[in-house]
């Protein structure tokens, strides 16, 4: 009975004490109250007031993770990552532009990591592929004299056998893409630029040989070579067509201009065909388009640098020309390249001449690079300023080309015997 009664006395007790507190409560809690913000922020003062509060630890620490630093710049680096892979975007569809457009995959591979540039790379081939899908614009592949080398046509040859779509999809996730992402962890490991273009020409030749497997797997490498072929005439008319097409909205200005129409027109497919025999199936084959590479890593890096504005501290990008050094063993890859080049024009192998034409233009280019440190050192120890020398290589470039690289690549050739710039590394 004790029991009974006693629980019946504190449950009363209890219930009536809740009573009495909720009914002041609601005493005090009114809607101005309320309203006026008075009465909870004195019961949030009362919460976060206690020493040791759980509520008011997390609300803390949230409250910090939210607004620290880090937060900001990560979410401003994302930002950044998008606005760089738009740009991205933007340099391959204008095909003008697209061979730059690896450069801004560096950049983000340098910031964030490798693993979220692929992120954003996937995310910009799914937006390239819905614009090819729905014909948005032009794709680099047609109409475009500037992109006709065998790689951008294997990778389309490969696209239209095994069904895919967009037909600038593999060229720009493979040869723009990934070699962004390549080139930028290589940065971003610290690696020197000696290095940097050796690993970036493997990667170019290995991506040619795995390509051209694939293709010439598909109906045989004479196929694919055909295919080529056929491809080049094809696009070099359409080329004509449309330029043709073009002008004749300017007829009346040419006419006015002493410009005859029809002997202008026969002068564009001149040109166009002479593009096409000297620089499509000539030059660009034997050493071109390595060249080319060799030079876009080259303006990645710089490019890199002028971005970063001198915050980025990397053995790349502090490199020097006047620092470049190659050892004299290379001269015999040098020699014996060109030694090919030679024989071949005894032999006339179309595969040989390829082989051996880049091979020669490789050596060569290293020994050029060194006839243009010792230029510069020159520049130096005479106190020459050094815009007047850019001039001056512009000129030469400009209006003596061959001369101009056989000059500085023979200066580099025969510092191996005459120690040119070791002697001018000891004077003051």
């Amino acid at each position: 009975m004790r029991r009974k009664s006693f629980s019946k006395f504190f449950k009363g007790s209890i219930l009536e004490y809740f009573k009495t507190y909720i009914d002041n409560f609601k005493a005090r809690v009114t809607y101005k109250n309320i309203l006026s913000g008075i009465y909870f922020p004195k019961i949030f003062d009362d919460i976060f007031s206690l020493d040791k509060n759980p509520v008011k630890e997390r609300f803390q620490s949230f409250r910090e993770r939210v607004s620290s630093i880090e937060i900001q710049v990560e979410w401003k680096e994302i930002v950044e990552a998008l606005l760089l892979t738009m740009l991205t975007m933007f340099l391959y569809m204008s095909a003008f532009l697209a061979e730059f457009s690896f450069i801004p995959l560096m950049i983000i591979t340098i910031k964030r990591g490798w693993k979220e540039t692929f992120f954003y790379l996937t995310w910009s081939i799914i937006v390239i592929y819905f614009i090819n899908a729905k014909n948005l614009t032009y794709s680099p592949m047609e109409g475009r004299l500037l992109l006709f080398s065998p790689l951008h046509y294997s990778f389309q040859y490969i696209s239209s056998h095994i069904g895919i779509e967009g037909r600038g999809l593999l060229d720009y996730y493979l040869l723009y893409g990934v070699f962004g992402i390549f080139l930028g962890h290589l940065v971003g490991k610290n690696y020197k630029l000696r290095y940097i273009i050796f690993l970036s020409v493997i990667f170019y030749i290995g991506l040619i040989f795995i390509t051209f497997m694939i293709a010439s797997s598909i109906n045989g490498f004479s196929s694919f070579i055909n295919g080529y072929y056929r491809y080049v005439d094809e696009a070099t008319k359409n080329y004509i067509n449309s330029s043709i097409a073009h002008l004749n909205s300017f007829k009346v200005l040419l006419a006015t201009k002493g410009i005859d129409y029809l002997d202008f027109k026969n002068k564009l497919a001149v040109a166009v065909e002479t593009y096409k025999k000297n620089i499509i199936f000539g030059l660009a084959p034997k050493g071109g388009y390595l060249i080319k590479q060799i030079i876009m890593v080259f303006l990645g890096v710089f490019f890199v640098k002028l971005y970063f504005r001198g915050k980025l501290k990397r053995a790349a990008l502090d490199f020097d020309i006047i620092d470049y050094e190659i050892d004299d063993i290379w001269i015999w890859g040098f020699i014996f390249s060109w030694g090919l080049v030679y024989i071949n024009l005894y032999l006339k192998n179309s595969i040989l001449d390829i082989v051996a034409w880049n091979s020669a233009v490789i050596f060569s280019f290293l020994f050029f690079l060194r006839g243009i440190s010792i230029v510069k050192l020159i520049v130096v120890k005479l106190g020459i300023p050094q815009f007047i020398l850019y001039i001056i290589f512009i000129l030469l470039l400009v209006y003596s080309f061959i001369l101009f690289i056989i000059l500085i690549t023979g200066l580099g050739v025969i510092d191996i015997w005459l120690y040119i710039k070791e002697k001018l590394q000891k004077i003051d």
